[in-house]
């Protein structure tokens, strides 16, 4: 049997069965929608928290009282080459007391008298180095280092975000895992009906002689067809979805390469989805048809 027969065949299957291919299409369709919006909104949930985490992370370096600027220079140069150090700002006193200034506004001449406010270092970690863990022992090598009489950030909030993201996660693994089986027992009820309502032409073929394989074949190619339409159609409602929720929050408004991949991946899951629902379902009525 050539692939060329197979494929139009294949279409043909389509076009003679319009209302029962518009119901698979849909059926896969649906459960795209709900696959795509679960893994963007997980994605950005990710990378939200892991902004927070990195943010809330950054350790503030207080210098010894009688630090000049050039040595706190020297001290950040140090400081930089410590492992898992993205970004080293020095802060010298007269800045500090312009930001203190600039903060509390015109109470603040109340402390000029003396210089409180010591020269520090602004450091912010790695991504991957934005745990409670990483960032105690990055506070553990800074304090080591001569000039430094202090290092301090807000663990307990880390600590508080990493008990959150945790929990969110395994709630998103259930959920997703939850969404993802509803979509395959959506499609694969669906595809069996299908199948079903097509039974007659399918006992005719193996009446005649037809083998399994000459029969589900061109199942497989309207199955593939009817995946990759609902992909393109799942890949357009998820992107004008997505379009409306920024809009209305515009910090989402960052798609990188990986939330590319996450809406394009739909394409390759609705080929496998009506790949996959078309098989079995063929397989299981070809193994209980009656040709008698």
């Amino acid at each position: 049997m050539s692939w060329s027969y197979v494929v139009k065949e294949g279409l043909a299957g389509i076009s003679r069965a319009k209302f029962s291919s518009f119901a698979s299409t849909s059926a896969i369709a649906v459960a795209l929608v709900l696959i795509g919006m679960f893994f963007l909104m997980s994605y950005h949930a990710s990378q939200l928290s892991d902004y927070m985490r990195q943010r809330i992370g950054e350790l503030e370096v207080w210098m010894d009282d009688d630090v000049t600027d050039e040595l706190g220079r020297l001290v950040r140069d140090q400081i930089s080459t410590i492992d898992g150090i993205q970004e080293a700002t020095y802060v010298s006193k007269t800045e500090a007391m312009i930001a203190f200034q600039r903060d509390f506004g015109e109470d603040a001449t109340d402390f000029y008298d003396s210089p409180f406010l010591p020269a520090s270092v602004k450091v912010q970690v790695q991504p991957r180095y934005a745990n409670s863990d990483s960032i105690e022992a990055v506070k553990a090598s800074i304090e080591s280092v001569a000039q430094v009489s202090g290092v301090e950030y807000n663990a307990r909030l880390l600590h508080k975000i990493e008990r959150n993201q945790f929990l969110v996660r395994t709630f998103g693994f259930w959920l997703g895992l939850l969404v993802i089986l509803s979509a395959i027992f959506l499609v694969a009820n669906t595809v069996r009906l299908t199948i079903y309502a097509r039974r007659l032409l399918i006992r005719t073929m193996k009446l005649v002689g037809a083998t399994d394989s000459f029969v589900r074949r061109p199942f497989m190619v309207e199955g593939v067809t009817q995946g990759f339409a609902a992909g393109v159609v799942a890949v357009i409602i998820v992107s004008a979805i997505y379009s409306v929720i920024v809009n209305n929050v515009p910090q989402l408004d960052h798609m990188d390469n990986n939330a590319l991949l996450i809406i394009f991946a739909l394409l390759l899951i609705g080929i496998a989805l009506g790949f996959l629902g078309s098989y079995f379902a063929v397989r299981r009525f070809l193994k209980n048809v009656a040709l008698h």
